[in-house]
């Protein structure tokens, strides 16, 4: 495609379900200097008939067909064969309102930043809920990542975002290309703030990013020690950096957020190892100097007190946590 301005990078697996309601929504995208990449990672259902359909309905589809490694692999190959000057990320779950890339694509030229982040929905069957971020009151925000290290602790969101490809390719941003591996957006997201010298984030809800798919990685309790190897790679990734412990003190407030978030999905034996791996953990950077009390919100400064002088009392706070949590969502 010529003059083709941003890459939208589809990574598909078995995804029919939701498929159809996916790509009807980068199919009506307002902005057509636009290609998507539809990359087919080994699927055995119907989706590989989906995207013909779509190919022959619409030239800015192009199809990708791979043998099943994984999101991050299927990620990276995306990446490489971008024809755009920009890279937008779309899950086949989830869908988009219809000028998110004309919306983020004129900000991004108009402000000169390496990323353009918009807000998004969690979308339900039911309803859909606007993720608020660190700047609600704002309409716009402009964070220079190494003067901001709270941006290190919102959600990954990688979808919400484009990204200049320049800036990925020549910062070897890539995804871990684990097969099977959940979180892999995480370790994304934290190298591409490392590298990034302007990122731009807006209030106005572009996404919509399902949370009623109960096939979706994040609710696979198998995969508990996927988080534990991204932050593994992330920390090697910023320990090469100019201000590298800067950047490992900023990480370990955000990895103390996701690794208790990995905990809410587990119980038992399960639940007991992971606290004990992060007992071992954040004592040894405690030890070294990378715990900051000023990285950490409150809530988590008390909490990894308790996790590092009083494991128990740790355990029976997110056991009571988790017991509130589920009278919560039976109310």
């Amino acid at each position: 495609m010529k003059d083709c301005k941003i890459s939208v990078l589809v990574p598909i697996y078995n995804s029919s379900e939701y498929l159809e309601e996916c790509l009807n929504s980068l199919k009506n995208q307002t902005l057509k200097e636009v290609e998507f990449i539809l990359i087919n990672d080994g699927s055995t259902d119907n989706s590989s008939e989906i995207m013909k359909k779509y190919k022959e309905l619409d030239s800015r589809f192009r199809i990708i067909n791979k043998e099943n490694t994984g999101y991050g692999d299927s990620l990276n190959k995306g990446i490489k064969i971008a024809r755009g000057k920009y890279i937008g990320i779309v899950e086949p779950d989830d869908f988009c309102n219809k000028n998110m890339f004309e919306i983020l694509g004129g900000l991004i030229e108009e402000d000169g930043a390496d990323i353009v982040r918009g807000g998004y929905y969690y979308h339900s069957e039911k309803d859909n809920r606007i993720r608020r971020t660190i700047f609600a009151d704002e309409k716009k925000r402009v964070f220079y990542p190494i003067k901001d290290y709270r941006i290190f602790c919102e959600p990954p969101a990688i979808w919400s975002a484009i990204y200049r490809k320049d800036f990925l390719r020549g910062n070897n941003i890539e995804f871990l290309p684990t097969p099977g591996a959940s979180y892999q957006d995480t370790g994304f997201y934290i190298k591409t703030l490392v590298c990034a010298n302007r990122v731009v984030f807006i209030d106005k809800p572009l996404y919509y990013y399902r949370v009623d798919n109960c096939n979706s990685s994040v609710n696979d309790k198998s995969k508990i020690m996927a988080v534990v190897n991204e932050y593994r790679e992330i920390e090697k990734f910023v320990a090469k950096l100019s201000d590298g412990d800067l950047w490992l003190r900023y990480c370990q407030a955000a990895k103390f957020g996701s690794y208790n978030w990995n905990l809410s999905r587990l119980s038992g034996r399960e639940e007991q190892n992971f606290i004990a791996l992060m007992k071992r953990e954040f004592s040894k950077e405690k030890r070294v100097g990378n715990i900051k009390k000023e990285y950490f919100s409150k809530k988590y400064w008390i909490s990894l007190k308790l996790l590092l002088g009083m494991p128990v009392w740790f355990y029976k706070t997110t056991f009571d946590f988790k017991r509130w949590m589920k009278g919560v969502i039976i109310k």
